[in-house]
């Protein structure tokens, strides 16, 4: 693996993030704000799928699509209220089957971007749905949690996709990316995220403290916001729905990635204040995206 030193990540500020957003027409309807599709959620990890998606929903996306497994559809049906579903066949680990493919990719066909992995399950079911999605998908991809470690076996598959792919993984699923140690990844994160995002063509969003953003092109940002309260089982699920919900309404993955990070913190540096680091939960996070919002005047 090569990689260059002297790589000095831009700084995120709120004026980078406000030329994203425009105030919406009075005569504004759904169909103007994009179309999501969370493909999520197993036995035991419905959760991730109910963060993710609740955390679309507030950053604005016109129409979310979930697609969950059928057993499961009444509960997450109880929490996400705003939905539409695609309701999924299922396997024996309770995971999505490969027998959904049909259903996932009309669905697909009218979406206008996809997020894919958050309580996925790994399995060859779930890895043949995810990588039929991956080479055949015309709107922009986020791949996220077991989606990362089932594209981590077969890396070689984001070369064949032709469409925008977004990857967030934190310092332990990079190491799998890479088949590398996590020291490894702390200690060269910038050389590392440059390095990936060009070779295999991906806006890569590198978790953890001062996360960083690599495009293709070779742009790398850095965050400053947020705090060790966000540590907890959730918060990246609900970083995901974000920035997918950001991509579904027409950002360009690199913006959509630094607008999702930089938002995501700030929310996050709300509920410190409020609830305590120890405290504060990644619904909390969901529920200052609003204020966030609000003070920014978007």
């Amino acid at each position: 693996m090569s990689m260059k030193k002297g790589n000095i990540p831009i700084l995120i500020d709120e004026n980078m993030v406000l030329k994203n957003f425009k105030k919406r027409p009075k005569d504004s309807h759904k169909g103007m704000f994009g179309r999501l599709l969370n493909i999520s959620g197993s036995y035991g990890m419905l959760g991730a799928s109910i963060l993710s998606s609740m955390s679309a929903l507030k950053c604005g996306v016109g129409i979310l699509d979930i697609g969950v497994i059928k057993s499961l559809y009444h509960i997450e049906a109880g929490q996400v209220w705003e939905s539409i579903y695609t309701l999924l066949e299922e396997n024996s680990l309770g995971t999505i089957s490969a027998k959904s493919l049909n259903s996932i990719n009309k669905s697909l066909e009218l979406s206008t971007a996809c997020l894919i992995g958050c309580g996925l399950g790994v399995n060859d079911d779930t890895k043949f749905v995810l990588y039929d999605i991956v080479k055949n998908s015309k709107v922009p991809l986020l791949i996220d949690a077991d989606g990362l470690n089932i594209i981590s076996e077969n890396l070689d598959i984001l070369r064949n996709s032709n469409c925008p792919i977004i990857l967030t993984p934190h310092p332990k699923e990079m190491s799998r990316l890479l088949n590398t140690s996590i020291k490894n990844i702390k200690e060269n994160r910038v050389e590392i995220a440059k390095y990936f995002s060009c070779k295999y063509e991906v806006t890569l969003v590198l978790k953890g403290y001062k996360t960083l953003i690599a495009s293709p092109d070779g742009k790398l940002f850095v965050n400053s916001t947020g705090n060790p309260g966000m540590s907890k089982a959730g918060s990246g699920d609900v970083l995901s729905g974000m920035i997918s919900s950001f991509l579904a309404q027409g950002m360009e993955p690199l913006e959509a990635a630094y607008c999702g990070v930089w938002i995501h913190g700030v929310a996050g540096d709300r509920c410190s204040s409020k609830y305590s680091e120890i405290s504060m939960s990644p619904r909390d996070i969901i529920n200052e995206i609003s204020m966030v919002f609000s003070l920014m005047n978007i």
